[in-house]
């Protein structure tokens, strides 16, 4: 996101609904180049979409392993970045230094309601962070976004429950953090 906007993007987020507050993302296949469109946004991260198949009910996989976050085209082409294996764990320059780890983690339980959960994050070194950030002259956007479940049981109805932030990082690594929604109980408008 452009420096200009960035500011002023954070607050609106901070200050947004927070079960309807979002950034744009990228999924491989949506045109991995088209993103999903929010004003003066871009995303620099890939989320590869991924069905499991055969695989499905593996008690020992998890879909997540395969379902790592990579950067897009662009950041890759401009640092010349390789995978250093075949499940895109790490994001090597052509020296080999690593400048990117890509984790998942996951479970699947058949005997819980719960079924699958999991998660994925792309790790990236400051200095590397810093050097794509000054290149495109931006800042970085972090919206961090936590929902808790309670579920209901007899008459009483399942609730959600938010906290939201936002973290503005700039190309010095200096950063804000703009506080949104505290445990803010959802209330469904229908």
């Amino acid at each position: 996101m452009s420096t200009k906007h960035a500011r002023v993007l954070a607050i609106q987020l901070a200050a947004e609904e927070p079960f309807r507050v979002w950034l744009p993302s990228r999924r491989e296949g949506d045109d991995e180049y088209e993103p999903s469109k929010k004003q003066n946004c871009e995303s620099w991260i890939v989320s590869p979409s991924f069905e499991t198949r055969l695989d499905g009910d593996d008690p020992l996989g998890a879909a997540c392993a395969v379902t790592r976050p990579y950067f897009i085209q662009e950041i890759r082409q401009l640092w010349n970045l390789k995978a250093g294996d075949a499940f895109n764990r790490a994001w090597l320059t052509p020296g080999g230094k690593r400048v990117a780890l890509s984790e998942a983690w996951g479970r699947h339980c058949r005997q819980d309601d719960d079924g699958t959960s999991g998660g994925q994050r792309l790790i990236c070194s400051s200095k590397f962070l810093g050097r794509v950030l000054e290149k495109k002259q931006a800042e970085l956007l972090l919206l961090i976004k936590l929902q808790r479940y309670e579920k209901g049981f007899g008459n009483e109805s399942s609730r959600f429950s938010h906290t939201t932030a936002v973290l503005r990082i700039k190309p010095t690594l200096s950063f804000r953090f703009y506080g949104g929604a505290i445990n803010l109980l959802h209330k469904d408008r229908f």
